[in-house]
This record gives structure tokens, C-alpha cells and sequence, in this order.
């Protein structure tokens, strides 16, 4: 990863001071190569934070019918031509994004935005079939992970932006009191999103999983 990439990333979190934050301001406006980047980097978040939310909304779907116990195989079987043209389409969109800006499209970049997403878009063959799509990053169970609640009025795509930007993932969630588990990248995303003022903004509590410490989080324990 350039130093650019990490000025763009720190650029998109709100990370920088004031005067970063102006020197980034005018390295955009002065340079079409970067500004390119950080759309590129925008793009293509933007595809993957389409996707992630398309398939949490089925995992959440799936596990609250289940805890109700109303899982109809029906329901299911005629479920799945839909959830399959999405996917299709969504595979073809992304494909053709990539064609598109081939000529200024660095490897690394879209590898970093997969990162920070959280989410792994894997297909084999032609969009006529593909593998299912792997949402999460992180594992349940993992001390890594952090449970969040959310201030009343987040929408889920801030919700969603927020985790992009913080290489977080919702593994689990939301339990009965309306926590969400978020597993992350790699601890530095972790004590990013923690220490954020604008992350505080839409977070209005956090707290480690059930047998874990803080000690846990700093070093990025792996408790199961």
C-alpha cells in the first residue's frame, strides 16, 4: 500500500488534522491521478457496501425466522431464483466497473477497499452461476470483536458507510437488546473506529464479547 493509499483511507475516516485535511484538499484539486484514486476507492465501496448490506438483510432474515421458528421450505426454494439474479446482477456490475477503468485501476486499491469492506465477493464461471457470496471477515466468537449499539435515527447505510470505512463487518446481530457484533480487519481498524469522534456520533455504546477484556482488544486476542 503507497503513502497515498493511506492518506486517502485516513482522508475518508476522518482522521487528519485540519491542516492534513487542507493539504489533502488541495493534493485533489491539483491532482487528477489521486483524484482518480479516491474514486476509485469510493466506487468501489460504494459496490461492496450494496452487496454486504443485500446479504446481511438475508442472514437477518434467515436467523430471526428461525428464532420464531417460521422457516418454510417453500418460501425458501422460491427465494432463491431472486437472491440469485441479484447476485448475477451485481457480479455483471462489478465486472463491468472494473472494464471501465482498467486504464487507472490499481490492484491494490480494490484489494484494500475489500479489506476495509469486510466483505469477499467470490463467483467461479460465467454470471449465468456463481458460488454464494461470503459476507463476513471476522468470526463469532472471536475477542476481537466489538458489540455495538447504535444511537436511535442511524440508518442502516450510516451504519454500513461507517464500517466500511473502519474495516468492520457485522457477524452477528441484532441480539434482543439491539447490539450488533462487529469483527474487524485487523486490531488498528478496531482502535480506529473506538477512538473515532464520528464513529461516536452514531455509536452509542461498546462493549467486548462475553469472556473477553480489553486486554483481549489490544491485542487482538483470538478467544473462542
Amino acid at each position: 500500500m503507497s503513502g497515498d493509499d493511506d492518506v486517502l483511507i485516513a482522508y475518508l475516516r476522518n482522521q487528519l488534522s485540519d491542516d492534513e485535511r487542507q493539504r489533502v484538499v488541495e493534493r485533489l484539486r491539483d491532482d487528477a491521478a489521486l483524484r482518480t484514486e479516491l474514486q476509485i476507492l469510493e466506487t468501489a465501496a460504494e459496490l461492496f457496501w450494496e452487496e454486504s448490506m443485500a446479504a446481511t438483510e438475508e442472514q437477518s432474515y434467515a436467523t430471526t425466522s428461525a428464532r420464531l421458528g417460521l422457516a418454510p421450505e417453500s418460501n425458501e426454494t422460491r427465494a432463491q431464483p431472486e437472491a440469485h439474479v441479484a447476485r448475477s446482477s451485481w457480479v455483471g456490475r462489478l465486472r463491468g466497473w472494473m472494464v471501465d477503468h482498467a486504464a487507472v485501476l490499481q490492484p491494490a486499491l480494490v484489494a484494500l477497499v475489500v479489506v476495509q469492506a469486510g466483505v469477499i465477493a467470490h463467483y467461479v464461471g460465467s454470471d449465468g452461476g456463481g458460488a454464494d457470496v461470503t459476507i463476513t471477515r471476522g468470526s463469532t466468537g472471536s475477542c476481537g470483536d466489538v458489540w455495538l449499539t447504535f444511537r436511535d435515527g442511524v440508518a442502516e447505510r450510516e451504519m454500513r458507510r461507517m464500517l466500511v470505512l473502519y474495516g468492520g463487518s457485522i457477524v452477528d446481530g441484532p441480539d434482543e437488546q439491539g447490539r450488533y457484533r462487529v469483527g474487524f480487519a485487523d486490531a488498528a481498524a478496531r482502535h480506529a473506529l473506538l477512538e473515532s469522534p464520528d464513529a461516536a456520533k452514531l455509536v452509542s455504546h461498546t462493549e467486548s464479547p462475553s469472556g473477553c477484556s480489553a486486554s483481549d482488544h489490544e491485542s487482538g486476542g483470538e478467544k473462542r
